[in-house]
């Protein structure tokens, strides 16, 4: 879509697949565990910790900054 039309999608656009991304890692949350300890050999809580706490942690970050960061991106964008 950008490369197309040099345009975004918009925040609320976003913010939804955010929203749908945290959603499949709960969903998924199990076969993504087990698939850690298979491949890395790591115990539950260290899979937890490592892996699925990590990522609900960063889609949340970024649903709650994502407004805050597009408006700053386009204000910088007309200053040059």
């Amino acid at each position: 879509y950008f490369f197309s039309t040099q345009k975004t999608k918009d925040i609320g656009f976003r913010i939804s697949q955010l929203h749908k991304l945290k959603k499949a890692v709960l969903q998924y949350q199990v076969k993504i565990e087990s698939t850690f300890g298979e491949d890395f050999h790591k115990s539950t809580e260290e899979r937890y910790l490592t892996e699925i706490s990590i990522i609900l942690n960063k889609i949340e970050h970024h649903m709650k900054k994502l407004k805050k960061w597009s408006a700053r991106n386009i204000a910088a964008g007309y200053l040059f």
